[in-house]
């Protein structure tokens, strides 16, 4: 989960505040993401990934409100931060989606599959600057003869 909070961090700032800033806002997230699953191994203390994780989420929030700039990829936040929202309504109702499912399966998978889609937007979003590569490729054929 660290490495997803970081590089999600890293693309919102890069899209949102400038591509310099991207780079070290993904690596301090990476950071402290490990370091606080560190700390839960040793100590048991959760309050560390919670900040991690719940402060991530509303610099994520909060960046979404920000006009992307000019000539970003185009990820689009909001579906991010809805799958984020929905997976933790799956996790605080594990035993009752568990129950209701007669012990089928649990809030947890439903919200380990729900957080999972929170990837399409980062797909559809690097399969968008892909395209935009390659027309300019097709444009410039002495740069797709340096790129093959």
């Amino acid at each position: 989960m660290a490495v997803a909070f970081a590089g999600l961090i890293g693309v919102a700032v890069c899209e949102r505040v400038s591509q310099r800033a991207g780079w070290p806002a993904a690596w301090f997230v990476l950071t402290a993401g490990l370091l606080s699953a560190e700390v839960f191994q040793e100590t048991g203390n959760v309050m560390p990934w919670a900040l991690v994780q719940f402060g991530g989420m509303a610099l994520v929030l909060t960046l979404a409100l920000a006009t992307p700039m000019r000539k970003s990829v185009g990820l689009k936040l909001g579906w991010i931060i809805f799958f984020y929202v929905l997976a933790k309504g799956f996790e605080m109702a594990d035993h009752q989606i568990y129950e209701f499912t007669q012990q089928t399966v649990s809030g947890h998978t439903l919200k380990h599959l729900t957080a999972s889609f929170a990837g399409l937007p980062v797909v559809f979003a690097l399969r968008k600057l892909e395209m935009r590569w390659q027309a300019a490729l097709r444009h410039n054929p002495g740069a797709a003869a340096v790129a093959a």
